[in-house]
């Protein structure tokens, strides 16, 4: 269990950091600019993207778990 939590805590950083990236400001004071759109597109390809991700790897932990009992 305390693994999982690891990954768990990983994968949220993870998410955290692309989210970063995707802001509007590059900490500078010249902003790049982005329309709503463009930023709600990027959000939502890095939230679609980290649960693909995510549920691959839980099918292949199930893989593992399967392979195991056998």
């Amino acid at each position: 269990m305390k693994q999982e939590e690891n990954l768990h805590s990983l994968f949220i950083t993870i998410i955290l950091i692309l989210l970063g990236l995707i802001s509007p400001s590059n900490g500078f004071d010249d902003s790049i600019r982005k329309s709503p759109n463009e930023m709600l597109y990027s959000v939502l390809t890095v939230i679609v993207s980290s649960v693909i991700v995510f549920l691959i790897w839980k099918a292949i932990e199930k893989l593992k778990k399967v392979s195991e009992i056998n």
